[in-house]
């Protein structure tokens, strides 16, 4: 035994680990033996969370110098923040884990209940009811997250599409036509739940349905695309999309080009008038190739309307008036 003492320093921690690993393949009492001390050091330890919160708070005073050799500017280093976070969650499933392997109900339990706070943790949980069919238990689950993240100002997004996936799987239809609703709001509007309040509602109430509900949705308008205009499409609702083209952010030469191709049949001599008026007017605010370009995609969009080709020839002879000392431009819109 002195002579272990004596050698011991000499050991390497890497020396130590190859030794202990080597010897629990070997020899099943010392891996049994190991591996209880093991757990008992590194999975029962009632100081974890208290550890774990402190290396969260060290994590959360880490700062990070951005300036330069005349300012100093000291910053949140959330890069850090993030690494250790990880970290602390992956101990937090490593426990759990390790607890199920050994059949330690009582300690998935309690671990599972230190945890539940953590997103990862509750999400594995929500996922073990739905697969046993306790439906209850995870809605319960779903809402207690739901609160976390708002008391938190975190996204709620994720745990609705949870709730959701619960009733779409128990054909709790009211829920479901609800869920989407809200859904639908949240995200500013989506094609998909737009299509599945569709199918829940019956054909009776549905306009006066959507009308509310896009009422009620601060509705996401992209560049050149919109879902409140391609909602009008699928529904037909031509008045609706002329409406919306003619107004606000929807009355641009992108929005143009995506959505008045649909109504040419009905409103092609209102377009035409709107067209070179915003065309007219971008020719004027803006120089370059790249505009000139542009113009020239919307001219070509005009000509699918009816009398689109005799406006855009017209708009063509007033811009090589107006411009014919811009010779890039000239050569854009020659084809007209």
């Amino acid at each position: 035994m002195k002579q272990i003492i004596d050698l011991m320093p000499l050991a390497t921690l890497e020396d130590l680990r190859g030794f202990c690993q080597d010897y629990a393949r070997k020899d099943k009492k010392f891996n049994k033996e190991l591996t209880a001390f093991l757990n008992e050091r590194f999975i029962d330890d009632e100081d974890s969370a208290a550890d774990f919160i402190a290396r969260l708070e060290d994590a959360f005073s880490e700062e990070k110098n951005i300036g330069d050799r005349w300012h100093s500017y000291y910053v949140t280093d959330w890069s850090e923040i993030y690494s250790v976070s990880t970290d602390v969650l992956k101990d937090a499933r490593r426990k759990i884990a390790l607890l199920e392997k050994m059949g330690r109900k009582d300690g998935v339990a309690k671990a599972t209940a230190e945890y539940l706070h953590l997103p990862k943790v509750r999400k594995v949980e929500i996922q073990k009811a739905i697969e046993r069919r306790d439906f209850q238990q995870a809605i319960t689950l779903i809402k207690g997250g739901q609160e976390l993240a708002e008391k938190e100002n975190r996204g709620i997004v994720e745990w609705k599409e949870l709730e959701l996936d619960v009733y779409r799987r128990t054909l709790n239809w009211p829920m479901q036509a609800q869920l989407c609703r809200e859904l639908f709001v949240l995200e500013r509007g989506s094609m998909d739940y737009y299509r599945e309040l569709r199918k829940l509602t019956d054909s009776k109430e549905w306009k006066p349905f959507l009308a509310k509900l896009l009422s009620d949705t601060k509705m996401h308008v992209g560049y050149s695309s919109s879902i409140e205009a391609d909602i009008y499409v699928e529904e037909q609702d031509w008045e609706h999309l002329f409406a919306l083209l003619m107004d606000g952010n929807h009355h641009t030469p992108d929005m143009f080009d995506s959505y008045a191709n649909h109504l040419k049949s009905t409103h092609s001599a209102e377009l035409l008038a709107e067209y070179v008026t915003i065309l007219k007017d971008y020719a004027a605010r803006n120089m370059g190739a790249k505009h000139y370009s542009r113009i020239r995609q919307s001219m070509e969009a005009m000509l699918k309307l009816e009398n689109g080709k005799a406006a855009a020839h017209q708009l063509a002879d007033h811009f090589r008036e107006a411009y014919r000392r811009r010779p890039s431009f000239m050569d854009e819109i020659s084809k007209f």
